[in-house]
């Protein structure tokens, strides 16, 4: 539940929404629903004592979609220019735009990103995004639920924006774990 989800630095840093301090760099805050629970002690915790999920996208569609977010257009050149802006400010910035640039398998395994073999994942039910629909709908059955989700909108995927080769790239060796 999200009113269970309570950090260590709990802060309102960024208007009355409740924000978690990053505890590799104090003066950057997410919402407490964005802030990967590995950075968090109290967070870590708080999903190591429930069964949880998370849903990760294709690295390129997530990017594409944060770009159509913050008002940029449907156009491949500006979508490229946007990505080599943020690649460059991302590695000195992981926590950058409220935890939208942070790696999907931090929050999936943890802080190191990997899949260790001697430790379990935070997020014990990782759903896809390209299949929300059905993995959020079989999740449910499993834990016979009488929840369905009917259908899956996002208004941000009005159009595609295909990343050129060099943009794409940049997302490949920083997202290379997400792929």
């Amino acid at each position: 539940r999200q009113a269970d989800l309570k950090c260590s630095t709990l802060d309102s840093c960024q208007g009355a929404v409740p924000h978690c301090r990053m505890s590799e760099n104090p003066n950057r805050c997410c919402s407490s629903w964005h802030t990967p629970p590995s950075t968090d002690h109290m967070l870590k915790q708080a999903y190591k004592a429930c069964e949880t999920f998370c849903v990760v996208r294709d690295p390129v569609t997530r990017l594409a979609s944060e770009f159509k977010y913050r008002g940029g257009k449907c156009n491949s050149t500006a979508f490229s220019a946007w990505v080599k802006d943020r690649m460059v400010e991302v590695k000195s910035d992981p926590y950058m735009h409220d935890c939208h640039f942070v790696p999907q398998t931090v929050y999936v395994y943890g802080d190191t990103g990997t899949q260790n073999p001697d430790k379990h994942p935070i997020c014990q039910h990782v759903l896809r995004m390209e299949s929300l629909t059905d993995d959020f709908n079989a999740l449910m059955t499993k834990f016979g639920l009488p929840l369905e989700l009917e259908k899956h909108n996002n208004p941000t995927n009005t159009c595609e924006v295909p990343a050129f080769a060099d943009a794409r790239k940049d997302i490949e060796e920083y997202y290379a774990a997400d792929f």
